[in-house]
C-alpha cells in the first residue's frame, strides 16, 4: 500500500505482481478481449482496449465499470474505475497493468491507485486487495492449463446476516465444513456429502476470507470459497470454475455444493451463472 504525498485526500494502492507462463501477446488478450476475460475473470465482458471506450465486468446483477484511459500493446493498459468512483470516496481510482516480456513468459505487475485512506474504506480496500491476489492466480492457472478453452463458471451466494467473517470462515473449515485446510496449508480435503472426500490443491489462500481450490479430479476445475461483500452485503459464496468438466459431472458437483451451502449457510441462496 501506498499513501499520496499531495495535499490532496490522502490515498493508497494495490500492487500486485505475477510471473505466467505465457507470451506478452496472449496475456495482452486474457485482459483485453471481451471474449476472453469470462474465460478466467467475469463472467461477461464488454469493451475492447481502445482510448476513451467503455468497458463493463459483469457477475450477473453486479456491473464494474470502468474506462479505458491508455492502452499499448502488448504493454501497458491503464483504467479508470468508474464503479470505484462512484462509491463516494471523493476520489479518481485507477487500473494500470504492465507487462513485460521475460524468456518467453510475461511478468504482470497490477496497481489499483486512488483509494481513499479514511478507515471507512478499510473494508472496500482490503477485500480488493484479496481479490487481485486471488484472480491473478485464476489467470496463471488459466494460461498454464485451460489457455483458450471457455470456462463454465457458476456462483452459489447466501447471504451471511449477523454471522462474522471470521464466524462463517470457522464454520466453513471445521470438522463438519466443506473443506480442511491441511498442516502446511498446501492441500485441502473437501466435504461434498457425509462420506464423499475430495482432494484439492490450495491455489490462493487468505484465511478468514477465501481459498480458491484446484481439484485434479474435476479435470482442474477451481473452487472458490469466499466470504466477502462483494456484491452488497456480506455473503458466503461458492464458485465453481470448469473448463473441460462435462456438464453430466458439473451439474450434480453443483447440487451438493448448494446442499452444502444451506447447511452452512441457512437463507436464501443465489446461482448465478
Amino acid at each position: 500500500m501506498s499513501k499520496s504525498t499531495s495535499t490532496s485526500a490522502p490515498t493508497r494502492s494495490i500492487q500486485r505482481e505475477i510471473q505466467l507462463d505465457a507470451p506478452p501477446e496472449a496475456v495482452w488478450k486474457a485482459i483485453t478481449d471481451p471474449a476472453e476475460l469470462p474465460n478466467w475473470f467475469p463472467l461477461a465482458a464488454r469493451g475492447g482496449a481502445t482510448p476513451g471506450s467503455a468497458v463493463v465486468w459483469s457477475w450477473g446483477d453486479f456491473d464494474w465499470d470502468l474506462e479505458v484511459v491508455e492502452a499499448r500493446p502488448p504493454q501497458l493498459l491503464r483504467l479508470r474505475d468508474l464503479s470505484t468512483e462512484r462509491a463516494g470516496q471523493g476520489t479518481s481510482p485507477i487500473l494500470e497493468i504492465r507487462l513485460e516480456g521475460r524468456g518467453g513468459a510475461t511478468w504482470l505487475r497490477l496497481v489499483h491507485s486512488g483509494f481513499s485512506a479514511d478507515s471507512q474504506w478499510d473494508e472496500m480496500f482490503d477485500g480488493t486487495s484479496r481479490g487481485w491476489k486471488d484472480v491473478l492466480a485464476v489467470l496463471g492457472h488459466y494460461l498454464r492449463r485451460h489457455a483458450g478453452a471457455r470456462r463454465s463458471a457458476t456462483m452459489l451466494r447466501a447471504p451471511l446476516g449477523d454471522t462474522t467473517y471470521a464466524e462463517a470462515w470457522r464454520r466453513a473449515t471445521a470438522p463438519d465444513g466443506i473443506a480442511t485446510l491441511s498442516a502446511d496449508g498446501a492441500s485441502i480435503e473437501l466435504r461434498l456429502g457425509d462420506s464423499e472426500r475430495v482432494s484439492a490443491q490450495v491455489l490462493d489462500l487468505a484465511p478468514g476470507h477465501s481459498l480458491q481450490a484446484l481439484v485434479p479430479s474435476w479435470n482442474d476445475s477451481l473452487l472458490h470459497i469466499l466470504m466477502e461483500n462483494c456484491f452488497g452485503r456480506p455473503e458466503a459464496v461458492f464458485q465453481l470454475s470448469s473448463w473441460s468438466l462435462p456438464p453430466a459431472r458439473r451439474e450434480p458437483l453443483l447440487q451438493q455444493l448448494s446442499r452444502r451451502l444451506a447447511a452452512l449457510f441457512p437463507g436464501e441462496q443465489k446461482r448465478v451463472g
